[in-house]
């Protein structure tokens, strides 16, 4: 009997490993406990600096090249074109590595590791082997950071979590929304995006959190300590112990970047970019420029600036010189100047049996040109522009899609070339002189055509589109509310400024006799005016009232050309400003389109949705109405 019990017993041993060696495997989840990567984890190469990183990782530095993500000239496309690059900390043999937008730029040893729109990227100092490392859902608005073989990195939560950098071992490591995050001595330090401004270490298997401090915001590490903005202290420089203690107020300037090149602390504030030294003294202003970032490699900090188009500049460190990183080939010297005014528009232009416009849709954007008949399209250049000025031979031209610089061409598209590296808003030309509007200073100025001998012509805030009669600009200014404000005038040489109105005023023209503009009448936004003002502004007149938008165009053959609208509906007309006499001209969809007046004829463009364009033309009564463009 015994005998048979162990036997029974034998079987049923067996029947139940049997059945065991059946189950699935469990496969831990991103939750579970067990963690391959020891507490006492260690980093022997970490990919950039904290500095660096709570900047957007634009730059890095490793083995005496600097690798960062920015903009480079094109001349064939005569664009920027945006990538990841590596150069000498001098700036010297600057060779593209990947195309895209990159941050949270990390390397280590021959690999180097970004955040992109589509994921981590990975790619070898020598620009070979680039691609997407699957398996790390990384947020592509967050960061990275590389320690050795381990990548940490936010998900679309702002939960921190970790990897090896080949996708395949993912862990999580705090359940937090978190902004940013570095490593130091075996913790991970993290902030968190609450109201408390808090920031908080975790070992890197996720376990003893420990709260490290409140009202910290943007932290860096430098001479073993923590160098942070105190948000509850108006931003200003504090610094603390890596354990939070032994806090103290470093600087009593409000900031809005800190960095470090481990000597001192670089900052930015709204005064510009400062150096101090870690107790807070030496406090040195070494730019006027106002930065939103602050990236710091190889003796200079790489800034963007605080303006209306940011410009990226390279600062030097220790003589504060500065110079803007995307160099651009200038057009050369001219000892010649080009007579006589150019003819402008924002849109389009005739020049004799030409036309020249714009198209400003993605699929087709750029410059053309067209025959009054028809024919003879062409393309000019593939680029966002706008002002078209055609003087001689040459259109001149704000090209948006390089940052707005002023550039110009050949009619016939060549020796295409920059003439002004800054942004501007308008211009006209005159007699060898550019007048212009700098979008960044928000001044008048005027260059010769070459883009030498720049200088001030005043120095309020103008912005908008500068008309040329005679000796004189006539221009706006940017007011408190939206919208551009008064009829202002002034002469070729500085002088003579004087102010029509202050008040805020919908569009204008400028005859040699009369000002026309467009007003509301009271407080509300509707009804609108036209009113005819002399040029000394002694005598002014309403000329016409409309519950509806007006939009003045331009006089001729003592005729006013307008539009008016109401919704989506509208016309062209024009009137005799004498009898106040209106006539249709045609009607016209005013939300997509335009009528300028050249060589005695009308020129109508319309967009459509996606930004593609038609052209017509017209004679001045709109009659002879012929499609150009279609």
């Amino acid at each position: 009997m015994r005998k048979f019990l162990t036997m029974i017993f034998a079987f049923m041993l067996v029947l139940s490993l049997l059945t065991g060696c059946g189950k699935k495997p469990v496969v831990p989840d991103d939750d579970d406990d067990d963690d391959p990567i020891p507490t006492e984890f260690t980093a022997k190469v970490i990919g950039n600096t904290s500095g660096n990183l709570m900047n957007g990782g634009l730059y890095a530095e490793a083995d005496g090249w600097v690798y960062c993500s920015c903009e480079s000239f094109d001349e064939s496309t005569f664009t920027f074109k945006t990538g990841l690059f590596k150069m000498k900390s001098d700036g010297t043999n600057m060779t593209k590595l990947a195309d895209g937008e990159h941050k949270s730029i990390n390397v280590v040893g021959e690999n180097i590791y970004t955040l992109t729109d589509e994921g981590v990227y990975t790619v070898k100092t020598d620009g070979t082997s680039g691609h997407i490392i699957s398996g790390i859902p990384a947020d592509r608005y967050g960061m990275i950071l590389v320690l050795d073989e381990t990548i940490v990195y936010l998900n679309v939560n702002g939960q921190i979590y970790r990897n090896s950098v080949d996708g395949k071992n993912p862990q999580k490591i705090a359940s937090v929304n978190a902004y940013g995050f570095y490593y130091h001595d075996g913790w991970l330090y993290y902030g968190i995006n609450d109201t408390s401004y808090t920031i908080q270490k975790v070992k890197m298997d996720g376990s003893s959190t420990t709260g490290v401090s409140t009202d910290g915001r943007d932290f860096v590490f430098a001479n073993n300590r923590i160098y942070f903005r105190n948000m509850m202290d108006q931003a200003k420089v504090y610094s603390m112990a890596m354990d939070g203690s032994d806090r103290k107020e470093i600087s009593d300037v409000d900031v809005n970047s800190i960095n470090t090149d481990g000597q001192k602390l670089i900052v930015s504030s709204f005064t510009g970019v400062r150096t101090l030294n870690f107790d807070g003294s030496g406090d040195n202003v070494i730019s006027d420029k106002v930065s939103t970032t602050l990236s710091v490699v190889g003796g200079f900090a790489y800034i963007s600036s605080q303006d209306f188009l940011p410009q990226s500049y390279r600062l030097s460190l220790s003589t504060g010189n500065l110079e803007n990183i995307v160099q651009v080939r200038l057009i050369d010297p001219e000892t010649g100047s080009i007579l006589g005014l150019g003819i402008s528009d924002p849109s389009l232009v005739r020049v004799g049996e030409w036309i020249v416009y714009r198209d400003g849709s993605e699929a087709n954007k750029g410059i053309y040109k067209v025959k009054t008949d028809a024919s003879g399209k062409t393309r000019l250049i593939d680029a966002y522009a706008h002002n078209l000025t055609v003087i001689n031979d040459w259109i001149y031209f704000v090209n948006d899609s390089l940052n707005h610089y002023l550039c110009r061409m050949k009619l016939d598209g060549s020796e295409k070339g920059v003439v002004l590296d800054i942004p501007v808003n308008d211009f006209v030309i005159k007699d060898g002189w550019i007048y212009y509007t700098d979008l960044n200073k928000i001044h008048i100025m005027k260059a010769k055509m070459d883009g030498t001998q720049i200088s001030v012509i005043d120095d309020s805030s103008s912005l908008g589109d500068i008309k040329l009669v005679g000796d004189f600009l006539y221009y706006q200014t940017i007011g408190m509310e939206a919208g551009n404000f008064g009829i202002h005038r002034i002469a070729l040489d500085g002088t003579q400024k004087y102010t029509y109105l202050d008040e805020s005023i919908n569009s204008y023209v400028v005859d040699t006799e009369w000002i026309y503009y467009v007003k509301k009448k009271g407080e509300s936004e509707l009804p609108m005016q036209i009113v005819r003002m002399s040029q000394d502004g002694s005598e002014s007149v309403v000329l016409d009232t409309f519950d509806g938008y007006f939009n003045v165009i331009g006089v001729a053959e003592d005729m006013l050309y307008y539009m008016a609208w109401n919704d989506e509906n509208g016309s062209l007309y024009r009137m005799n400003p004498e009898s106040g006499q209106k006539q249709l001209i045609f009607p016209l969809n005013i939300r997509s389109g335009r009528t300028v007046i050249f060589e005695n004829s009308l020129i109508t463009l319309k967009s459509s949705e996606d930004g593609s364009v038609k052209v017509y033309l017209s004679d001045m009564d709109g009659s002879n109405l012929r499609a150009i463009v279609e």
